[in-house]
């Protein structure tokens, strides 16, 4: 397969789609909310608001969503390269590449809510959790756009 970036973009952003469509929709069964754009927002806008809830102000999504889908398609990026690196597009590969990026993502989330001033109070084992079983969902639906 050569390389297309519009085929990356778009995988990216169908794929970060689905995870947030699973995200949404594992909060509603549980009845826990993360909200990953709004979380994502107020922890990089510091808009952490005074009883360490998470910030619903426009910035806040807007920023929120934005980087959470150019996070997508970097992730789109690196799943076509460690593809093609270690021979083609297969279920192993996306398996792994899944689980790599699960691991890489609650290291990164951790880490920020570690150093960060004014964290959101929120079940951090609980979203890690979650957002690990998202990048496995995230690398499935790569496979399958890059598949096609």
């Amino acid at each position: 397969m050569n390389f297309d970036v519009w085929r990356c973009l778009v995988a990216g952003i169908i794929s970060t789609a689905v995870m947030s469509g699973f995200v949404n929709a594992f909060e509603n069964y549980v009845a826990r909310k993360f909200r990953i754009a709004p979380l994502l927002g107020t922890m990089l806008t510091g808009e952490t608001t005074l009883i360490k809830g998470i910030s619903f102000s426009n910035r806040a999504i807007y920023v929120g969503q934005l980087v959470h889908y150019l996070v997508g398609c970097l992730l789109s990026l690196l799943y076509y390269f460690w593809c093609i690196y270690r021979g083609g597009f297969t279920v192993l590969n996306t398996l792994l590449y899944g689980i790599f990026a699960g691991v890489v993502a609650v290291l990164a989330w951790r880490t920020f809510f570690f150093v960060h001033s004014r964290p959101p109070r929120i079940n951090l084992n609980g979203y890690c959790k979650l957002l690990f079983a998202g990048h496995l969902i995230l690398a499935v639906i790569l496979f399958v756009i890059y598949s096609v």
